[in-house]
């Protein structure tokens, strides 16, 4: 479908049409510690690792708690931050790991 298309309108095609989260680098993310936004826009930890088809989010650094989130769940990341399709409270009462 994009063989004839350059690298760099196919980056700019993803930008437009949202984000793809089967076709993130989630090493990269994970190595990088994306810190995580919520949908309501709440700053809410960082990306720690993977497991199976979740990521892993710690929440707090003296007491933290750990998320498994599914990846599905991401709506987007910029390079540095991941923004997720869901509240805070969703998060903390239903993925906690």
């Amino acid at each position: 479908m994009f063989s004839k298309i350059s690298s760099q309108h196919l980056i700019v095609v993803l930008f437009l049409t949202g984000t793809n989260v089967h076709l993130m680098d989630w090493q990269q993310i994970v190595s990088s510690r994306a810190t995580v936004k919520t949908k309501d826009n709440t700053k809410f930890g960082y990306v720690a690792g993977e497991y199976k088809d979740s990521i892993v989010v710690i929440e707090g650094r003296v007491v933290s708690h750990e998320y498994a989130i599914p990846k599905d769940k991401v709506e987007n990341y910029d390079g540095r931050e991941l923004s997720l399709k869901m509240r805070h409270e969703e998060i903390s009462s239903d993925y906690r790991f």
